[in-house]
């Protein structure tokens, strides 16, 4: 657990210190005292072949310095291979953004740096040899038995300066102390000041909710007993110069709740623990008096019940999450039901915060202004945004909680059972988040970090007295018990009720999936499969079946080829029309979608149009094509014509509403004759272990080769039976037994979508909603349930490999306005 070791060390060595303690003879002083002012982080080195075999061993660790090529060079060229222990590296602020970095360490009488050119110089009467390593210039002086090399003569001259003036480079007494006791056994310890914020933050930009360290030192040991490694940490509270920090003072720790409301999805999470509100409410006075926070009142008594509060960003939206000790004491400054709407049977209203508790969770978390409250179990959230407020109901109602997840379950392990605060990181959310933001150096290198081996970044606080101790520590993937899961990821809202079930579609540009969906004012909207919105386009009318993906001009890129009432429509990648691709068409019923025919793979297209009887072909060029002849039907279509190629012909299927079926050729000659007549179910025809399949009224399985043959096969299906098929693929949906390969699976009784089948790397998904119960199920071709379902949804899914990782995505509706995406780990 964290900090039970280092608790029984430290506690006692700083009941010490805290009363006067303060004797520096514990650490190397001679090292210490030629630290360059200015500097930032001293890593102190014990052991380097255990810190060496563990970047080397652990990818994470290794690609995080490479995240940083210049400084890793400068490291590895500065270092002597002979070199001793301790050793110390200093990393120096020179000019407005300029590092400097150099090497203390005692002198070995083998030391040597491979000296490709190098000249002497005297600086105050001691030498300075200039040398060339790898192209790279450093500086290297002998002074009372200590060896220094840096990067800058600036630096390595002015700590030459310090030195023979017995000035010290650093002159906060804090630093000796934490310095004093560092575990020397640590393979290294890190002594980090708050300006290091300024480099990580040029590697690790903006991250979200970070927690504050304090103004002043930090120590950590570096401990590779946990892999990939923990860093172990203490600082000193300030109660005379208030900052971030001391808002912890006298707050107490409590086991965390927050977990409990926060979806798996998340990006990033702070939650602090609160015994006393009124404890809260002196510090922050004291904290905004310090700081000239422009406020006139400061009163928590409002919230007085609360006990915990927590900050949750996810995707590009935030939340505060205030957990409570008694929701029956509620007061109406907390709860007013205005505007109130509800979602999943959870009401929701508009609600605000008052200005000092605002000012309050921007100084400790992140500026957040809500619009939105609920109460969920004994949870009281605010958000900026409603659409944030569903993804938590939802994620609530499924279960897919942080609390619940197999990495935060095992992280916890390394953690203590009560916290001060607690920050936690969704490493892929994260990593996203980082490289969008980088454009230096690190940008690329961002790629070859494999954030699902590493899933969380915890960094747990305790704060006890007058210091604070930390655990930094990394989750690595556990896949036996990751796999076989479902994550509700992304909350996408509509500005009206959708009208078309929403599908993925090919992003030619970054070889990813988009989502598309209409809402009931014919508006089409285009979605990234994070949720973020490309565009919207208000269309002549409803969008009548699904949308196809061509490749008019034959170059890789894709169009969306759709029909609606009365328009034969293709828009390119931007929503645009593709000329001349708005063709007005007859406004006849029944209107079946549109079918694409690309008979020998070549994209020369061919679009069939359906519309009561008549039928309309046209070409890539939007010609009507003249060599298909079959432009009236005597009977109007059931289904969209459908192409099917058999023995080597190509067939169109045509099932008529008396009952029949015709199999036409290109031309529009029939090409088939059946035998008989056939009482057809409502279900599509289907290429079917190398026949024309579909089911009759019967419940029967019927089989038409092309010769005309016919075969039935009794399937005990009732009536309003669905079927789906691939070639080799049979499923059957009739009352509540879904039979998959001839696998029978019970379901509960409900009211089902029409079964789909999906073809994914190399594996075989059936799906289907309650449309009752809004379930959505997901099963492998043997029967078994795919881990995390049943999901919630209210229509048909779609499922594909969305993005640039393994996991699928399914997108469904969720709400009238709403859809959702969810991540399938398998």
């Amino acid at each position: 657990m964290l900090l039970i070791n280092m608790n029984k060390r430290c506690s006692l060595v700083l009941f010490l210190l805290l009363i006067g303690c303060t004797n520096q003879e514990t650490i190397e002083k001679s090292l210490y005292d030629f630290i360059p002012q200015n500097t930032f982080a001293v890593f102190q080195v014990n052991d380097f072949n255990i810190i060496n075999t563990t970047i080397n061993n652990q990818d994470f660790l290794s690609n995080l310095t490479d995240l940083k090529p210049r400084i890793k060079a400068t490291i590895k060229a500065i270092t002597p291979d002979n070199i001793k222990t301790p050793a110390l590296y200093c990393f120096t602020a020179t000019g407005k953004s300029g590092i400097a970095i150099s090497l203390i360490h005692k002198v070995n009488e083998n030391d040597s740096l491979p000296k490709q050119t190098s000249i002497s110089f005297l600086y105050n009467g001691v030498n300075i040899n200039k040398t060339n390593v790898d192209e790279k210039v450093f500086y290297q002086t002998q002074m009372e038995s200590i060896n220094y090399i840096s990067d800058s003569q600036l630096i390595l001259e002015n700590s030459i300066r310090n030195r023979q003036n017995e000035k010290q480079g650093i002159q906060e007494n804090n630093f000796y102390t934490l310095a004093a006791n560092c575990d020397e056994n640590a393979p290294m310890n890190l002594l980090l000041h708050h300006d290091i914020k300024d480099f990580t933050e040029t590697i690790f930009p903006e991250t979200p909710l970070f927690p504050n360290f304090g103004k002043s030192w930090t120590a950590y040991d570096f401990n590779t007993k946990k892999e990939p490694f923990t860093l172990d940490g203490v600082t000193f509270l300030n109660d005379s110069l208030p900052d971030l920090l001391s808002l912890t003072s006298s707050l107490g720790t409590k086991p965390l709740s927050v977990p409990k409301i926060v979806p798996q999805s998340f990006k990033s999470l702070l939650t602090l623990s609160v015994n006393s509100m009124e404890t809260l409410e002196t510090n922050f006075k004291n904290f905004s008096r310090h700081q000239n926070i422009p406020l006139t009142t400061i009163d928590f008594d409002s919230f007085s019940v609360v006990d915990e509060i927590g900050w949750i960003t996810l995707n590009d939206s935030k939340a505060v999450i205030l957990h409570l000790n008694n929701t029956e004491s509620i007061n109406e400054t907390l709860s007013p039901s205005k505007n109130e709407k509800t979602y999943r049977d959870i009401s929701y209203y508009s609600a605000t915060l008052p200005k000092d508790m605002r000012l309050f969770l921007s100084a400790f978390g992140t500026p957040i202004n809500p619009s939105w409250a609920m109460l969920l179990d004994d949870f009281l959230i605010y958000s900026e945004d409603e659409k944030m407020i569903k993804q938590l109901i939802g994620s609530f109602k499924d279960g897919k909680v942080l609390e619940t997840a197999s990495d935060y379950q095992a992280l916890k392990e390394s953690l203590a059972d009560n916290s001060s605060f607690l920050w936690l990181g969704h490493s892929k959310n994260l990593k996203d988040h980082w490289k969008a933001l980088n454009t230096n150096e690190s940008s690329s290198k961002w790629d070859e970090i494999n954030a699902d081996q590493y899933p969380l970044v915890g960094i747990q606080a305790v704060s006890e007295n007058n210091f604070v101790q930390f655990r930094i520590t990394v989750q690595t993937d556990i896949p036996e018990l990751t796999k076989n899961s479902t994550t509700n990821q992304y909350s996408i809202h509509l500005d009206a009720p959708l009208s078309t079930s929403p599908q993925w579609l090919k992003n030619h540009r970054n070889k990813t999936m988009d989502v598309a969906v209409q809402d009931e004012n014919n508006v089409l909207y285009l979605f990234s499969n994070k949720g973020t919105l490309f565009w919207k386009k208000t269309l002549p009318g409803k969008i009548i079946g699904p949308i196809k993906q061509v490749d008019l001009y034959k170059n890789g890129r894709l169009q969306m080829a759709f029909r609606t009432e009365n328009r034969l429509m293709i828009l390119d990648r931007n929503g645009k029309i593709v000329p001349p691709f708005d063709i007005k068409i007859p406004n006849d019923f029944p209107v079946q979608p549109l079918s694409v025919f690309d008979y020998d793979h070549n994209r020369n297209y061919r679009f069939l149009l359906s519309h009561g009887k008549s039928l309309l072909m046209y070409d890539n060029r939007g010609k009507k094509v003249n060599g298909f002849k079959l432009n009236k039907l005597r009977f109007p279509l059931t289904q969209p014509p459908k192409h099917i190629r058999l023995n080597g012909k190509d067939f169109i299927i045509m099932q008529q509403d008396d009952g029949n079926v015709r199999f036409i050729s290109r031309t529009g000659k029939d090409r088939i004759q059946l035998n008989e007549k056939i009482n057809f179910s409502n279900n599509k025809m289907y290429s079917y272990l190398n026949t024309f399949s579909t089911t009759d009224s019967f419940g029967n399985l019927v089989q038409i080769d092309t010769k005309g043959n016919v075969s039935r096969s009794p399937k005990a299906l009732e009536e309003d039976h669905y079927i789906s098929m691939t070639s080799k693929t049979l499923v059957t949906l009739s009352n509540n037994t879904l039979t998959i390969k001839g696998i029978p699976v019970s379901l509960p009784y409900g009211t089902y979508t029409r079964p789909k089948i999906f073809y994914i790397n190399n594996i075989i998904f059936v799906s289907t909603t309650d449309i009752d119960t809004q379930k959505v199920y997901l099963y492998y071709s043997n029967g078994i349930a795919v881990g995390g379902f049943p999901v919630f949804g209210t229509g048909p899914l779609d499922i594909s490999n969305a993005d640039d990782d393994s996991a699928l995505e399914l997108v469904v509706q969720s709400a009238d306005n709403d859809m959702m995406i969810y991540q399938i780990n398998l």
